[in-house]
């Protein structure tokens, strides 16, 4: 049943595998790391006597090797608040590996104020305000100072700090630690993608805060060879749908959409996310299942001090705000994105059988015409659409957050709430084909499509996070998000095949739900050389479509305004449908230091998923004998009334068996591997995880009209993924990458489920196949990329992916019908290169500007042997790419910053090459997305009273959004340009 709230939420904790743990802790909210460059945590950090230095501490200061006077020990890191005053807090890493250090000692010189790092490495002193000079220093490291650092009332200066090794006095033991990173600014993800193991590439909220972004699915765009489909699903190196998984948090997401193999990224509010990283190549620690890449959704962490912000917005576009547009009477609560009822199917229709005129499977009675007819007429009435001239788009969204140190120990908070209210048109010119007599590509319907989507969501996020002792955390994590679209549609065209003019309307509501619960658990243990991680996590996803209204009238060319209703498949049709899945599950890990310069990680984890989807179907039809045919010509809202229904129009119910299945997936997992860092510059990460994957689908529903089996699966699908990168570092904070991998894209619940769907505006049906395979990749992955500064860098990647039986979305017949079917191989081949620089190193009169840019260029190509498929060869285009595949992706993002005045401006630039929409048939080419340029402006001001206002303008060169088919146009519309308005009040003190 559906759940309206995450509070019915019950937490099963089960071990299992943390999120991602990388370098260092962020800088203060504004994004701007306080000490001078060489204080920072790359490679190459300074190692002057002065600010940000690396020398071995001075003779009056104690040596990590020497024997420290007896003394009191430092406090655990906290925040020690002083009246009237402020606080230095900061984070100490490893120099080499980027990792946090866990208890080391931060000392104020001239003051005996001392503190020991936490096992994030974060550390945190109240001080009066005044300037004053710090000494940082672990056991087995170079001690370090930074001085002239200023403290100011009421505010935190921040200082992240490295510290290296003194491999000429002492034998280095490396201390293996773990750091959890508050990644919300780009800083901070350029310092944890030079220290991955893995080849990523990221976008945090400080972009996404200078971006037009509403959600994760505008955001993913900036990421290198990322695009976006239908505005919500990503695709990554051009490989969409099951090639490129989302994990939040670590955990696998699974999509609330029963026709998508993919997560729709447009349900995470951008106010929820510290950032998205796309990591590119895998290792043991991650799922196995995906070739493009993993997009991993971060949700933020509790702050360090105090947090309040408010948010107030309002946008509209030039197709929709003040425009003429549809909807239609609804329910109550629309506008919170919630069916208060009011499109529910009646009481009065039976829970245990079909609305059949014929016995039951089981030899229940068949209902009579007498009891049919008033059970079709508890039926809503609304049938049409009615004119409506929105007003401006509205945003709400609240953050409150803090860290706590009771009695010593660390207890943090954070809680978020959105709300949005968004309307959209779309005026979508649409072409149905088919293959006709003569062999060629022929137009059966033109149509003319104008669609309104009236759009409310709401998003909730507490993170709790509880740390007893510095070296001991526990997080609790619970995420709800809803949101609906509420679409009102109406076509006019002419179909070719009856000479006939025709009329259709289509009423929609969908709601889709995530409600997402987790536990994460971190112990550094035996003095930081065992860290232990476990989390458990339970997920519900849903997906509830109540009453979706179909309808068509032709009327021929001879009477073109004589419009009679149209019997036919998906016309005088009413459609329920819910989808629910739980998933739950977990594991554990373990790292260990077992030399210097190496460790092993290990771990288990488990993931049970269970998916029921059930629809039922209604429809009208005209009584043959006795109906009076001029009631054909009433609307529908007057056709379909108590007046009618039993003369003249009758009611029965056209379930398919298809149309319900239950399904379970059950993924367990572990894996082994080691990073050894030991000899310099050359990093080694390797190891393999081995997946099992019990899948099973069975489909029917006692609802159906006709009794008749339908094809299930079972299967077991085991895998053993081996994976190894070799890291070299080179001079002038380079890297150069190299990762060998293999993976795996298993199909979704939705391409094994028989259930058929009508695509009501591309006119046609789209199935499941439960024959689908498992898809095995191997990945090659070559990368070089050179740190500039804090947040510049330049980078070059090369890939090759061979795929063995990857699946496809593919035309299956004349009439234009899609389903999936596996091909039997295909490669893809691509170059990327990303610059990200201050412009102000080319010119002083530049030094406000910064550049940003990335380009792919990706070639692929299927393989097909004869008879992999169920079709001749002759009818399959064998010289084509990889269905979904962008042949080249291009991002731009020029920046103005001014940070006195506060002004922020950045213009962005987005566009991927054609890809494959849908796979061709016999004489049907391929369905093709063309290319689409988009241009974004932003403009950021900070304003007196702790205010903040961005204006935004997105999508100026307004191009259309076209799908062709050879020369034929099948789906053209104009998105439109948006404006958008966002004020923003935030205490700075």
């Amino acid at each position: 049943m559906r759940s309206l709230s995450a509070a019915a939420f019950t937490l099963m904790v089960i071990f299992g595998h943390p999120p991602g743990r990388a370098v260092a802790r962020a800088a203060q909210p504004d994004g701007v790391l306080v000490p001078p460059p060489d204080a920072g945590v790359g490679p190459d950090a300074g190692t002057g006597a002065e600010a940000g230095s690396g020398d071995v501490a001075p003779p009056d200061a104690v040596s990590p090797t020497e024997t420290a006077p007896v003394e009191p020990p430092p406090a655990p890191a906290r925040s020690v608040h002083v009246a009237g005053g402020g606080r230095i807090e900061g984070t100490v890493v490893d120099a080499k590996t980027g990792e946090a250090l866990i208890e080391a000692q931060v000392t104020v010189l001239g003051t005996k104020k001392k503190v020991l790092t936490d096992i994030d490495g974060n550390f945190s002193v109240g001080l009066p305000p005044g300037v004053y000079e710090i000494r940082v220093w672990a056991q087995l490291r170079t001690a370090r100072r930074i001085s002239k650092i200023e403290v100011e009332h009421g505010k935190a200066t921040r200082i992240d700090v490295a510290l290296g090794s003194d491999d000429e006095k002492i034998a280095v033991q490396e201390v293996v630690v773990v750091a959890r990173p508050d990644t919300a600014t780009e800083a901070v993800q350029i310092v944890k993608r030079q220290k991955s193991a893995a080849v990523s590439d990221a976008v945090s909220a400080e972009q996404i805060a200078r971006s037009p972004d509403s959600n994760a699915s505008d955001a993913v765009k900036r990421v290198v060879a990322a695009t976006v489909q239908d505005g919500r699903y990503v695709t990554v190196r051009g490989l969409g749908g099951r090639y490129s998984a989302a994990l939040l948090n670590g955990v696998i997401l699974p999509s609330p959409e029963p026709d998508v193999p993919s997560v729709p990224l447009d349900i995470f509010p951008a106010s929820l996310l510290a950032n998205l990283t796309v990591v590119k190549t895998f290792t043991p620690d991650m799922p196995g299942n995906f070739a493009g890449g993993s997009l991993q959704i971060e949700t933020r962490d509790y702050p360090g001090r105090f947090t309040l912000k408010l948010k107030l917005s309002g946008s509209g576009d030039t197709v929709t705000t003040f425009r003429d547009a549809l909807t239609y009477r609804g329910g109550d609560l629309d506008f919170l994105g919630f069916d208060d009822g009011t499109r529910a199917l009646p009481g009065s229709v039976p829970r245990d059988r079909a609305l059949a005129r014929r016995p039951g499977p089981r030899g229940e009675p068949p209902f009579t015409d007498a009891e049919i007819e008033p059970i079709a007429e508890s039926f809503g009435r609304t049938w049409l659409t009615r004119r409506h001239r929105p007003g401006p788009n509205l945003g709400l969204s609240a953050t409150v957050g803090d860290t706590l140190s009771p009695g010593g120990k660390r207890f943090g908070y954070l809680g978020t709430f959105s709300y949005g209210y968004k309307w959209s048109h779309r005026l979508q010119s649409v072409r149905a084909t088919q293959k006709g007599t003569t062999g060629d590509v022929e137009v059966v319907e033109t149509v003319d499509a104008a669609s309104t989507v009236e759009s409310a969501s709401i998003g909730g996020l507490l993170n709790v996070g509880f740390a007893p002792s510095p070296n001991h955390r526990v997080n609790l994590l619970s995420l709800y998000t809803h949101n609906a679209d509420d679409r009102a549609l109406k076509a006019t065209g002419f179909r070719f095949s009856e000479n006939s003019n025709l009329q259709g309307t289509r009423l929609q509501f969908v709601e889709r739900s995530l409600s997402f619960a987790q536990l994460v658990g971190e112990d550094a243990l035996l003095g930081g050389k065992l860290l232990l991680g476990w989390q458990g996590n339970l997920s519900r996803t849903g997906r509830y479509e109540p009453d979706t209204r179909d309808n068509t009238y032709l009327a021929p060319v001879e009477s073109p305004t004589r419009f009679q209703f149209e019997e036919e498949p998906g016309s005088g049709e009413r459609f329920f449908a819910e989808l629910e899945e739980w998933s739950g599950g977990g594991g554990v890990d373990a790292t260990v230091s077992v030399i210097e310069g190496g460790k092993l990680k290990w771990g288990g984890a488990v993931q049970i998923s269970s998916r029921t989807f059930d629809a039922r179907r209604f429809r009208f039809a005209f009584v043959e004998v006795g109906g009076d045919v001029d009631a054909l010509l009433l609307p529908a809202d007057h056709l379909f009334t108590p007046e009618h229904i039993g003369p003249d129009v009758d009611f029965q119910e056209v379930t398919q068996e298809a149309d319900a299945y239950d399904a379970t997936r059950n993924i367990y997992a572990g894996y082994l591997m080691a990073d050894v860092s030991r000899f310099d510059p050359v990093r080694v990460v390797a190891g393999a995880r081995y997946e099992l994957a019990d899948q099973e689908l069975t489909s029917g529903t006692r609802f159906a009209a006709v009794q008749m089996p339908v094809p299930g699966t079972s299967r077991s699908d085991s895998k053993l993924l081996p994976a190894a990168s070799v890291i070299l570092g080179l001079p002038g904070s380079s890297n150069l990458r190299a990762g060998y991998s293999v993976t795996v894209a298993r199909a979704q619940f939705r391409e094994l489920a028989p259930f058929l769907f009508f695509d009501y505006v591309r006119r046609r049906t789209i199935s499941g196949n439960p024959d689908l395979r498992q898809t095995s990749i191997q990945n090659f992955d070559l990368r070089w990329e050179r740190f500039i500064g804090g947040t510049e860098l330049v980078a070059a990647s090369a890939f090759y992916k061979a795929f063995d039986e990857p699946i496809e979305s593919i035309i299956t017949n004349d009439t234009g019908d899609v389903s999936f079917r596996n091909a039997d191989g295909a490669t893809a081949l691509g170059l990327e290169v990303e610059g990200r620089l201050a412009l102000g190193r080319l010119s002083n009169a530049l030094r406000s500007l910064s550049l940003a840019a990335n380009a792919s260029v990706i070639r692929s190509r299927v393989r097909l042997r004869p008879g992999s498929i169920d079709m001749p060869q002759s009818m399959i285009n064998l010289n084509r790419a990889l269905q979904g595949q962008s042949p080249f992706t291009v991002n731009v993002e020029l920046g103005y910053r001014r940070g006195r005045s506060g002004t922020e401006v950045s213009a962005l630039y987005n566009v991927a090459g054609r890809r494959i929409s849908d796979v061709g048939f016999a004489t049907l080419p391929d369905i093709y997305e063309q290319p689409v340029h988009r241009v974004d402006l932003t403009l950021g001001q900070r304003l007196p009273g702790d205010l903040s206002l961005k204006l935004s303008v997105s999508n100026l060169l307004d191009q259309s959004v076209v799908f062709r088919q050879a020369d034929l146009e099948v789906l053209r519309f104009k998105p439109g340009v948006s404006f958008g308005a966002a004020l923003e009040w935030s205490p700075r003190s």
